[in-house]
């Protein structure tokens, strides 16, 4: 892959967009070339500084009052928690019937045409922040890509340890959370070691099982969340399922069948419970 083309996948490469053998191209190109591993690097600092650093507004009470209480009349469901990382189209339906409602009655009061210009778009501007797609929309697919890239490189772990009591204190320190770490291999599922890897710009946990051959990472970091019921879902060739539980975040993903992921997930869930 020549670097001038590899560079214009940098920003989609960093939000989780690219397809599995994209990003394996990639990152076999980024070891390859330092050039382009300090250009990358470069990016991800300046998202970094960009995040930190910028500016944010908050809307007024007002405008605020009146979005929400258009929103509670549509009756929809609860925003999806940390965990549930899809937008179902019923969202849409409720913020745009949310819209057209507040619309509707702010233009039956005696307002100037700019004023009224303005209501619509700070409300549109609102309505469109909660139904687009959110960085949620974007998780399995960074986590797809975490996992291919613990593939194909020559470690898939930084320690490699079944035992929880070796496990747990080289995360500590590494790590503002304890990750679980428990041996399944009566159950069928193998723990071999753990590592470090950065979602969502954070660090987090990677425990590494393996069941028949097959490598399976499974991802978890605190989101401060209620429980939430495992949910399954496929992307590229893997399945991923997905839970939390005790304000943690647990995602598990590999090539097996999404029922052997949902028993390992449920031998952890046992575990913690």
């Amino acid at each position: 892959m020549k670097c001038a083309l590899l560079r214009q996948q940098f920003h989609p490469y960093m939000d989780g967009e690219l397809d599995a053998p994209t990003v394996a191209k990639v990152d076999n190109h980024l070891r390859a070339c330092a050039a382009c591993s300090r250009v990358y690097r470069d990016g991800i600092d300046m998202r970094r500084a960009i995040k930190r650093h910028a500016t944010y507004y908050t809307a007024g009470a007002r405008l605020r009052e009146q979005i929400e209480g258009s929103v509670r009349l549509t009756k929809r469901p609860a925003q999806p928690s940390a965990a549930n990382w899809l937008l179902f189209p019923a969202g849409w339906v409720g913020a745009a019937s949310a819209a057209a409602r507040f619309v509707l009655d702010t233009s039956r009061r005696s307002v100037s045409a700019p004023v009224f210009a303005c209501t619509v778009m700070l409300l549109g501007a609102a309505t469109f922040y909660r139904a687009a797609p959110n960085e949620q929309d974007h998780l399995p697919q960074e986590i797809v890509s975490s996992h291919v890239r613990s593939l194909i490189s020559t470690r898939t772990t930084d320690i490699a340890s079944a035992d929880e009591v070796t496990l747990k204190p080289w995360f500590d320190g590494k790590l503002d959370f304890s990750p679980p770490a428990t041996d399944l291999h009566a159950k069928g599922f193998t723990l071999v070691g753990g590592r470090l890897d950065y979602l969502k710009d954070r660090r987090v946990a990677a425990l590494v099982y393996t069941r028949d051959g097959h490598v399976i990472n499974l991802y978890a970091w605190p989101v401060g969340a209620h429980d939430a019921a495992t949910q399954t879902l496929s992307r590229h060739g893997y399945n991923l399922v997905n839970w939390t539980q005790s304000g943690m975040f647990f995602c598990a993903v590999s090539d097996i069948s999404k029922a052997e992921l949902a028993h390992l997930a449920a031998f952890i869930q046992a575990g913690r419970g």
